[in-house]
């Protein structure tokens, strides 16, 4: 079977796209990674060069006789306005002092806050207190009194070093599901044009014999006229003549599968009356008593639709009714109305209905509740529906051993 060259590409390119999808992006994570903990590490390095700062200083201040207070002011100069996390220094009585990145202003002493200043501060103490972040300080003179403390919170690096785990986590699970996504994606693009190619395949090899049968039946008529046969074989030929076209039509619409769908104006009645005509002719070959009634509500209003595809929907779901009536008598009735501007069909049979268990994978490929087939009729009469026309397709109802009713519906004209 050649399905050409541009389909070959199409078959060949996921495989590509998806190696460079992983290589890319494990690339990305990867370099993410380093960027992030080189900014951790030189957050760190900053932080790490207060210590040896901090004993240059003091050895330089040693040898002055106001060490202490040049000392004081170099801390709180230097020190504390250069760091980014939050701290808080309090009283013996833990009253607060001074603050430093708590989100309150820092210039105002302590009588001076309002209310909500006060509990943002009460907060903060709380939060550092609990999770141990407090160092007592006290003085030489002092002896081992407390007369002050230092509350801290936690540093830009600590938290995005917290939360690096997490990131990383998030960012590889985010990296697999799209690339399973992605897998799944080209495996269902490939399968789909696999059926394409599969499709418009058969639609070529069945054209040359049909249009060859058309051509002997042609033949075969031209030959009848000059014969003195009774009616009913001249139908019979007939009958086959229609059969043969109808052939044609298949063929036709198996090769539009995966190509663009045109919607035009079509006289929607005429074209169910078509269907139900072509398959009433046909009832009698079936053993059982089968009646098709056709109800329309739209004659002589046009609907946009691909008249191939919509036929062979409906016909689908008339031949599926068909089906369902084995070895039973009964009606199926085809119901054609407008409501709201939209148009709905309904198929309705008296066959064996389907279990509650199918219903809802009724329309899934490979489901079937005959014991005969490949379970495709439905799901292309829902791709048609929902995908082409942008319509719905749905079971109304069906019980078991009193049948079911499909039903579509087209939206309105546009």
């Amino acid at each position: 079977m050649n399905f050409g060259k541009s389909q070959k590409k199409v078959f060949s390119s996921p495989n590509l796209l998806l190696k460079i999808y992983f290589i890319v992006g494990s690339g990305i994570i990867v370099l993410f990674f380093i960027l992030y903990t080189n900014s951790l590490l030189q957050i760190f390095k900053e932080d790490a060069q207060v210590v040896p700062n901090l004993f240059a200083r003091f050895f330089s201040f040693s040898t002055q006789d106001n060490w202490e207070s040049l000392m004081t002011q170099y801390v709180f100069d230097e020190i504390i306005t250069g760091i980014e996390y939050p701290i808080i220094l309090t009283d013996e009585t833990k009253k607060p002092l001074y603050w430093r990145n708590v989100g309150i202003r820092e210039e105002a002493r302590y009588d001076e806050l309002d209310d909500n200043e006060r509990d943002i501060l009460k907060r903060n103490l709380f939060g550092m207190q609990k999770d141990g972040n407090i160092i007592p300080l006290r003085y030489q003179q002092e002896g081992t009194r407390v007369l002050n403390y230092a509350f801290y919170g936690e540093s830009t690096a600590m938290k995005r070093l917290r939360y690096m785990p997490y990131i990383e986590a998030l960012l590889v699970l985010v990296f697999v599901i799209f690339g399973i996504y992605a897998i799944y994606f080209f495996k269902r693009n490939e399968k789909d044009i696999l059926w394409i190619g599969m499709a418009k395949e058969m639609a070529h090899q069945l054209g040359t014999p049909i249009s060859s049968l058309l051509g002997w039946l042609d033949v075969l008529n031209s030959r009848l006229d000059n014969l003195s046969i009774d009616d009913d074989s001249k139908q019979m030929v007939d009958y086959m003549s229609n059969d043969v076209r109808q052939l044609k039509k298949i063929a036709h619409r198996f090769g539009k599968i995966g190509s663009e769908i045109v919607l035009v104006p079509t006289d929607l009645h005429n074209l169910l009356e078509s269907s139900v005509q072509y398959y009433k002719e046909r009832l009698p070959h079936f053993t059982n008593k089968i009646d098709i009634l056709f109800l329309s509500k739209i004659e002589n209003v046009e609907v946009k639709v691909d008249p191939d595809l919509i036929k062979w929907a409906v016909e689908n779901l008339i031949k599926n009714a068909i089906d369902a009536m084995h070895r039973r008598d009964g009606n199926i009735i085809i119901i054609a109305f407008q409501e709201n501007g939209r148009t709905h069909i309904s198929v309705q049979d008296e066959g064996r209905g389907i279990p509650k268990i199918m219903i809802s994978r009724i329309f899934d490929p490979g489901v079937s509740s005959k014991k005969r087939g490949w379970g495709l009729g439905l799901s292309l009469t829902k791709r048609i529906i929902e995908e082409f026309h942008k319509g719905k397709i749905f079971v109304v109802r069906s019980v078991v051993g009193e049948g079911t009713v499909f039903e579509i519906v087209l939206p309105e004209n546009r």
